[in-house]
């Protein structure tokens, strides 16, 4: 509790603490200002809790879309609202539970007829050195 008295104080906002205590709370806020339109996020980080847009956050569901053709994935993200996808690359990539979807992913992120780029993000690691790729895209409709 001690590291929350600086934004009980005033001496700090609750953002800032946010920032600085949570991995990729950066996209998050993004999310939350900029995607907060009704449509669904598609995450892979836990802690959906952070965002004030819809989310769908079931893995286990997602890595059924390697079997799925490009066109039947992007009809499997429209028919569940899915207007937004969040790419904590690194995160993806760095852990065994999602390594699978890294080539759904890519597929996605180089497919720019169907997938828009709205914002990448380089955020610093919390847990760890250096930076983190993060990227938010738009699930394109017809």
């Amino acid at each position: 509790i001690h590291d929350k008295i600086p934004v009980v104080l005033g001496m700090e906002t609750k953002e800032e603490h946010l920032r600085r205590r949570v991995e990729r709370y950066e996209a998050f806020w993004y999310l939350n200002r900029y995607c907060n339109d009704g449509g669904v996020v598609l995450i892979v980080d836990p802690r959906t809790y952070y965002l004030d847009p819809p989310a769908f956050q079931n893995v286990s569901t997602m890595k059924r879309l390697r079997e799925m053709t490009p066109d039947a994935q992007r009809d499997w993200l429209r028919a569940r609202g899915i207007k937004y996808v969040l790419m904590p690359m690194d995160f993806v990539r760095e852990s065994s539970a999602l390594a699978d979807l890294t080539p759904i992913f890519h597929a996605w992120r180089t497919d720019p007829a169907h997938f828009r780029l709205l914002q990448a993000m380089h955020l610093p690691r919390l847990r760890g050195e250096g930076l983190e790729t993060v990227e938010i895209y738009e699930v394109r409709s017809d």
